[in-house]
C-alpha cells in the first residue's frame, strides 16, 4: 500500500501585501511556492569603517558603504531583506539613500522626505529598519524613525551614483551573496550626517522548492519583465499580469508522482479608475437641517473613494473627514447632519482613486445652501387694554415671510384663521401670545416671539352699546383673587321696580355680561352690580330704544 505524506505547502508569493493589487495594464505580480516545513534561517551582516561622515551638499560623491554577504545555499528561497541603520543627521529631508544588491538592482530607501521635497527637518535615524515585508510608510514617522518601515522607492533618474532599476525588492534577490552596497547623501547645505552602524540582515529557506502547475496561463509570464509567456511547465516561481480590471483568481497545485496536492488560489486585484463618477445634485436646507449628496461611481475597479469640499467656489478642494455634521465621507453617499449656515455655499464632490495607479477622477460638485432661520420680532401697541380698546400685535421678520407664513398662538393655543404680521386683540382676548413663521425657503424659526397683553384696571363699570334695542354687555374689573366669584345684576326702570336679575360667574378681569331685555319698554333703565352678598359694587344707566 502507498501512503501519501503531503512535504510542502502552496503559498502566496512573498510581497509587500498578502492579497496584491496591480494597475491594469502595468508592473507585474511575482507569485511563488514556499515550503512551508523548512526552517527559517536567518543571518546578519555588518558594514565596516564605521563611523562614516555624509558629504553635505554632494549628490556626487555619497558616503558609499560596502556589506559583504556569503554563505547563503544557491537556489534559497529569499522570505525577508532588512537594512538596519543609525545615522546622525540634523534634517533628515537633505538626504538621500539607496540600496544595491551584488547584481547591480538598485533600490530607493528614502530620499528628501517628504515627498521629495525635503521639508522634513526632523533629526535623525536610530534603529530604523527598512523590511520587504513591512507596509508602514517612513515619510510621516516621526523622529528618529524607530521601528520596520517599507522603503520609498522612487524611481531616480540622477545624479549618476543614484540612480534607481526598481521599486520592488523582488528583482534584488536574483544574486544575494556578494556585496551590498549602500550610498548616503547629503542634498543641502548646513547640515553634516554620520553614519554609526549599518547592517543587513536576510531571512531564507533552503532550495529544493515543490514546483507547481498554474493558471490561467493567457497572463502568466516566467520573467519579471513579463515578457516569456508561461507555457504550464511546473514553476516555483511565475510572475502575473492581469489584463482585466477586478480581481483574476490564479490558482496552483503540484504532484510528487505518487501523491497530488490540493489546490492554492490567489487573488490579484487590477485596480483601474472608473469610466464615470456621476454629477452630485445640488441641496438647499434650512439651518440645523439634515441632508445628503450621493454620486454614483460606473466602471473601473477604485480601490477607494473621498468626499472633498471647496469654500473657494471650486478652486480648491480638501478632503472631507468624518465627524462633526459629517459622515460617509469615504462612501458614494455623504451625509450632512444639523448643518450650519457656516457651511453654506460649499461645493462637494466625489473623488475615486484607483492605487497604486496615477490619477484620480472626480464627479462635477454640488453646491450645499444652508437658509438661515427667520429670527422674529414682536410688539404690541399697548401692554394693557380695557373694554372697548384694541392692541395692535405686529411681528416682524428677518428673513422674507410669504403671505399667510404666520401661525399666532394665543397661551399656547392657535388663533384660528391668524396668518398675517399683525393681530388685533381685544379684551375678551387678553393673554400671552407667540407666533412661528415659514419663511419663502421653508425655514421656521427656532424659538417662537412672544408678548403679553393685560387687563388694564378701571373702576368704571362698562355697559355697551348704550342706546341699544335691548340687548347689551356689562363689564367690570375684577382684580386677582376676585374670581372666579359670582356677580349679580339688578336692573331697575324709571319708577325703581325691579325687572331684571341675574347671577354671573366671573372668570377673567372683565367677564362679559350679556344681557338680553327684548321686549321691554324703551327707556332709561339703572343698572346695578352686586357681590354674592348683594352688596352693591357699581352703578349705571343704560337706554333702550
Amino acid at each position: 500500500m502507498v501512503r501519501c505524506t503531503e512535504h510542502s505547502t502552496l503559498q502566496r508569493g512573498k510581497h509587500n501585501n498578502a492579497y496584491h493589487y496591480r494597475c491594469k495594464r502595468s508592473a507585474v505580480q511575482q507569485l511563488s511556492l514556499t515550503n512551508s516545513v523548512a526552517a527559517e534561517n536567518t543571518v546578519t551582516f555588518s558594514a565596516t569603517g564605521l563611523p562614516g561622515v555624509i558629504p553635505d551638499n554632494d549628490l556626487t560623491n555619497p558616503l558609499d558603504k560596502t556589506i559583504a554577504v556569503s554563505g547563503i545555499p544557491a537556489g534559497s528561497v529569499i522570505k525577508n531583506v532588512r537594512v538596519r541603520m543609525n545615522v546622525n543627521h540634523t534634517w533628515v529631508g537633505d538626504m538621500v539613500a539607496n540600496l544595491t544588491a551584488p547584481n547591480g538592482q538598485t533600490l530607493n530607501l528614502f530620499a528628501l522626505m517628504a515627498g521629495l521635497t525635503g521639508s522634513n527637518g526632523t533629526a535623525n535615524f536610530t534603529n530604523t529598519v527598512f523590511d520587504s515585508l513591512a507596509t508602514t510608510g517612513i515619510a510621516a514617522a516621526p523622529a528618529p524613525r524607530t521601528g520596520n518601515f517599507k522603503p520609498e522607492a522612487y524611481l531616480l533618474t540622477g545624479p549618476a551614483n543614484f540612480v534607481t532599476t526598481t521599486a520592488y525588492w523582488a528583482p534584488l534577490w536574483g544574486t544575494i551573496n556578494g556585496n551590498w552596497r549602500v550610498r548616503f547623501a547629503d542634498a543641502g547645505a548646513g547640515d553634516v550626517g554620520t553614519v554609526t552602524a549599518l547592517e543587513i540582515t536576510i531571512v531564507y529557506t533552503a532550495p529544493g522548492l515543490a514546483q507547481g502547475v498554474w493558471a490561467p496561463a493567457a497572463s502568466i509570464f516566467t520573467d519579471a519583465a513579463g515578457t516569456i509567456p508561461y507555457t504550464g511547465t511546473p514553476a516555483t516561481t511565475v510572475y502575473v499580469k492581469p489584463t482585466t480590471a477586478g480581481v483574476t483568481n490564479y490558482t496552483v497545485s503540484y504532484s510528487t508522482g505518487v501523491c497530488q496536492s490540493g489546490t492554492t488560489t490567489v487573488a490579484v486585484t487590477a485596480r483601474q479608475l472608473p469610466t464615470s463618477v456621476s454629477a452630485v445634485a445640488n441641496k438647499s436646507i434650512c439651518q440645523g437641517g439634515n441632508t445628503s449628496f450621493t454620486s454614483t461611481v460606473v466602471g473601473g475597479s477604485p480601490s477607494g473613494l473621498q468626499w472633498q469640499v471647496s469654500t473657494d467656489n471650486g478652486t480648491t478642494y480638501t478632503n472631507v473627514a468624518d465627524g462633526g455634521v459629517y459622515s460617509g465621507a469615504t462612501t458614494s453617499t455623504l451625509n450632512i447632519t444639523g448643518a450650519g449656515t457656516n457651511i453654506s455655499n460649499g461645493r462637494y464632490r466625489l473623488v475615486a482613486s484607483a492605487a497604486p495607479c496615477a490619477g484620480t477622477l472626480a464627479s462635477t460638485a454640488g453646491i450645499l445652501t444652508v437658509n438661515p432661520l427667520p429670527v422674529l420680532g414682536l410688539s404690541t401697541s399697548l401692554a394693557s387694554i380695557y373694554p372697548g380698546q384694541t392692541a395692535t400685535l405686529t411681528v416682524t421678520s428677518s428673513t422674507t415671510v410669504p403671505a399667510g407664513g404666520y401661525t399666532w398662538y394665543r397661551n399656547g393655543v392657535i388663533v384660528p384663521g391668524a396668518t398675517g404680521n399683525t393681530l388685533v386683540v381685544d379684551v375678551d382676548g387678553v393673554g400671552e401670545y407667540t407666533v412661528t413663521a415659514a419663511d419663502a425657503n421653508g425655514c421656521g424659526n427656532a424659538v417662537p416671539a412672544s408678548v403679553s397683553v393685560a387687563s388694564a384696571p378701571n373702576e368704571m363699570m362698562f355697559i355697551y352699546p348704550s342706546p341699544n334695542t335691548g340687548v347689551f354687555q356689562i363689564r367690570y374689573f375684577s382684580a386677582a383673587g376676585n374670581n372666579p366669584l359670582p356677580r349679580m345684576v339688578n336692573i331697575y326702570d324709571s319708577k325703581g321696580a325691579r325687572v331684571y336679575s341675574k347671577t354671573y360667574t366671573v372668570a377673567m378681569p372683565y367677564t362679559k355680561l350679556d344681557v338680553d331685555m327684548t321686549g321691554f319698554q324703551k327707556g332709561i333703565y339703572q343698572v346695578e352690580l352686586s357681590d354674592r352678598n348683594g352688596n352693591r359694587i357699581k352703578t349705571g344707566r343704560v337706554l333702550i330704544l
